[in-house]
């Protein structure tokens, strides 16, 4: 108890409203596996490549347009999600946002081929 007192003197000015700890949980876990699942493909890219019948020469252009396709379009998701986010609030752009990147990850973990790839991994850059 002690230690929460002082990391409130620490962090908030007197009379300061704190901040509220279930949607500072929900965006910490949100940015915690949003982490994860966008790293995690460098381990085993190639490897995916190789299943889709991709000559050893050319997985690593295939791999590259699969790991670039990500950032890509969220350069021009994040003016989306900007506007969303004004129009509507944070809350909902969250919402959106969170179940759209989950809906996105589980369809890249059922891809069977190459193009499929890349258009689930486009769709989890439009809703980071």
């Amino acid at each position: 108890m002690k230690i929460m007192l002082m990391l409130k003197r620490i962090f908030y000015v007197n009379g300061a409203a704190s901040l509220p700890i279930g949607i500072c949980l929900v965006v910490f876990f949100l940015n915690l596996l949003n982490g994860m699942a966008t790293t995690n493909l460098a381990s085993y890219l190639p490897q995916l490549i190789k299943t889709f019948n991709v000559t050893e020469v050319n997985v690593g252009k295939y791999a590259g347009v699969v790991s670039s396709s990500l950032s890509i379009i969220r350069i021009g998701s994040s003016l989306l999600w900007g506007y969303v986010c004004d129009k509507f609030g944070r809350k909902v752009a969250l919402l959106f946002c969170g179940s759209g990147y989950t809906v996105a990850t589980l369809l890249f973990g059922f891809t069977i081929n190459y193009v499929w790839t890349v258009v689930t991994r486009s769709f989890q850059g439009l809703f980071m």
